[in-house]
């Protein structure tokens, strides 16, 4: 899966620009927003292979972007992560029930980052 597009949404400016970091050494190409809002203007255009989405964001949040991403039929068949704030493991089978094929607790090991999104 390497060399394709990612798209991360988390509106922790740190979180964001790690995971990102993380994901380009690692040769994919990597976009990034704040907002489940800006996620879903880009993804008009913006074709990723997988969207990791934090479940906390201001405004609209990841459950209701993975819904809104899951009823849309253009955008339905792309895999869709949560990423997970500490202690939050709870929302990870309500992150599923919302429609993401999985999740990940932050902070994300980098090994394990790399390894989940190549599976």
């Amino acid at each position: 899966m390497a060399n394709e597009t990612i798209l991360i949404v988390d509106s922790d400016p740190f979180d964001l620009l790690v995971v990102a970091a993380r994901l380009r050494g690692s040769g994919f190409t990597v976009q990034i927003v704040s907002t489940a809002e800006q996620a879903l203007m880009m993804l008009r255009t913006l074709r990723p292979e997988l969207m990791l989405a934090a479940m906390r964001l201001s405004g609209m949040d990841g459950f209701e972007l993975a819904g809104k991403v899951r009823k849309d039929a253009q955008l339905r068949g792309m895999v869709t992560v949560a990423l997970l704030a500490p202690g939050a493991a709870g929302d990870g089978p309500k992150g599923i029930e919302a429609g993401y094929h999985g999740y990940l607790i932050k902070p994300v090991d980098s090994v394990e980052l790399v390894s989940r999104i190549k599976e």
